[in-house]
Formats: structure tokens, C-alpha cells, sequence
């Protein structure tokens, strides 16, 4: 074989059509498989889950918390309003045994809600004399 003819063979050689891979069908057919077996797997655990019953079982252990729960709260609710009360007795106790002057005054932002700024006020005899102090022993 002569040089001429090697040069012909390769020539004819790369008139050929390059074959290219096609990466686009190649992503599209994975992702089409990946998400058939994705799906026929979660349908599997989902129904493997519904024949041993574990969603009855969770749905009465919610039940049962959500119960107690309400249970929790109204008593708690209860012992609240008996608390309230309470202090309320002992406000107007606090009140009977309070010289009226030195009865703080409240200022409420909401009535009843929360903690009112005290105001005290101090009674004395002459306002020109200082208030009495304690002995020091």
C-alpha cells in the first residue's frame, strides 16, 4: 500500500457522520425511570403501613394527647379564675387595713391585665417638717 492510498482511505474515512450522544434523552429517560420507582416504592411502605394499622394506632395516641390536653387546660383554667379570686379577696383585705392616704394609686395601662405602675403616697402630719425616721440601735 502505498502512501497516496493510505491518505484516500483515512479522507474517505471522515466523510462519515460522527455519531454524538444524545445527553438530553439520556436526562429525560433517567429522571422518567427514577421517578416510576420512587413512586412504586412510597405506594409500597404506604401501604405496608395502612396493613399493620399504624395509622389507627397514631391516630388514637393523637387522640388521647389531645384529650388529656383539653383536660390539662381546664383545669388549669380553673385553678386560674380560683387564683384571681383569691387575690382579689386579699386586695380588698389589703385595702380595709390601709390608712386611706397611704393607699397607692394604680395606674392600669389595660384594667386588670398585668402589673399597675404604684404610685405611693406618704401621710404627714406638717408638710414643713421631714418624715420620722427610725431609731438606729
Amino acid at each position: 500500500m502505498n502512501v497516496q492510498e493510505v491518505y484516500e482511505f483515512e479522507a474517505a474515512g471522515t466523510s462519515q457522520k460522527k455519531v454524538r450522544p444524545n445527553y438530553i434523552s439520556a436526562v429525560v429517560w433517567t429522571a422518567i425511570t427514577t421517578f416510576i420507582v420512587c413512586v412504586l416504592f412510597v405506594a409500597a411502605v404506604l401501604i405496608g403501613l395502612d396493613y399493620f394499622g399504624v395509622y389507627d394506632k397514631i391516630a388514637a395516641q393523637n387522640t388521647r394527647a389531645v384529650r388529656t390536653l383539653t383536660v390539662e387546660v381546664k383545669k388549669n383554667a380553673k385553678e386560674f379564675e380560683a387564683m384571681k379570686e383569691q387575690t382579689k379577696e386579699m386586695r380588698q383585705q389589703l385595702n380595709l387595713w390601709t390608712p386611706i392616704g397611704c393607699r397607692p394609686k394604680e395606674n392600669w395601662r389595660i384594667k386588670g391585665y398585668g402589673l399597675p405602675e404604684l404610685e405611693r403616697h406618704m401621710l404627714q402630719a406638717d408638710p414643713l417638717t421631714p418624715p420620722l425616721s427610725m431609731p438606729t440601735p
